[in-house]
């Protein structure tokens, strides 16, 4: 069985706070906290999130003071939205009025050239027409990750109570 000493410092005394601090934060300044990356400073190659983390989708429908279809993402750092690929529908006619969403930020983008973006979080909206029985509706988006990756098209299905506005089980 081979035995080692414990190496000893120069001085004897412990590393003092400021190393330890500046030690604590070098996984931080090299890329650690960055989503993107997955936490390997030394791993050039980016680490995607799931389009669930990338797009986090929540909806709603609004009964007062104008009932209206709701839906929001959020977007981490470094991921966007395609302002040209949000869109709504629902089952049967003239249910469903005009999209309405903010402008976005202009981009130039490698798979359609020129478009708008959402970075962060973006709010888009929707006229309901329809005041009884289930509101069946589907809201479709697409977006990028700065890094080069293009996620698909993505659908979710919403239901609501169009009476109420609470969300039922499609």
């Amino acid at each position: 069985m081979i035995h080692r000493k414990a190496a000893k410092h120069k001085r004897g005394g412990p590393l003092r706070p400021a190393v330890l601090l500046a030690l604590a934060a070098l996984p931080l300044a090299m890329g650690a906290g960055d989503v993107r990356r997955g936490g390997d400073p030394f791993d050039d190659e980016p680490n995607f999130l799931p389009v669930e983390q990338a797009f986090v989708f929540a909806a709603r429908l609004e009964v007062e003071p104008a009932r209206r279809l709701v839906a929001r993402w959020t977007m981490p750092d470094g991921y966007y939205l395609y302002r040209h690929k949000v869109a709504f529908e629902a089952d049967g006619p003239d249910v469903l009025g005009e999209l309405a969403i903010a402008d976005g930020e202009h981009k130039v983008d490698d798979y359609f050239g020129e478009v708008e973006v959402y970075y962060h979080g973006v709010e888009a909206s929707v006229a309901v027409r329809q005041r009884k029985g289930v509101l069946a509706a589907r809201v479709s988006y697409q977006g990028c990750a700065d890094y080069g990756l293009c996620y698909p098209l993505q659908t979710r299905t919403v239901a609501f109570d169009a009476a109420t506005g609470r969300a039922v089980v499609p």
